[in-house]
C-alpha cells in the first residue's frame, strides 16, 4: 500500500496575529475587540478565512498533488490512501 501524506503550506488565511517572534503576546494583544462582522477576538486568537481556505483546497491542492505524483512517476491510481494534515 502506498500512502500519500498531504502537507499544505502556511496561508495568510489562517493566522494567529500575536504570539510569535514578530509579535510576541502581550497584555494588549490579549484584549478582545469586535470586528465589522460582529466577531469578538483578540490578536492572540486564531483567525481563519473559511471561504478562501475552501477555494484554495479545491483549486490548488489537487494541482499540487498531481505535480507531486508526476515528479514521483506515480499516478492517482497508484495511491490507496491520502491522509490530509490535521
Amino acid at each position: 500500500m502506498r500512502t500519500l501524506l498531504c502537507v499544505v503550506l502556511a496561508r495568510p488565511e489562517i493566522v494567529v496575529p500575536a504570539g510569535g517572534l514578530r509579535r510576541p503576546r502581550t497584555a494588549e494583544s490579549a484584549i478582545a475587540v469586535e470586528d465589522e462582522s460582529g466577531n469578538v477576538r483578540s490578536a492572540d486568537n486564531l483567525y481563519m478565512n473559511g471561504a478562501e481556505i475552501f477555494n484554495f483546497t479545491v483549486n490548488a491542492v489537487p494541482k499540487s498533488v498531481d505535480a507531486l505524483l508526476k515528479r514521483a512517476l506515480l499516478s492517482r491510481s497508484d495511491i490507496d490512501l491520502c491522509i490530509p494534515p490535521g
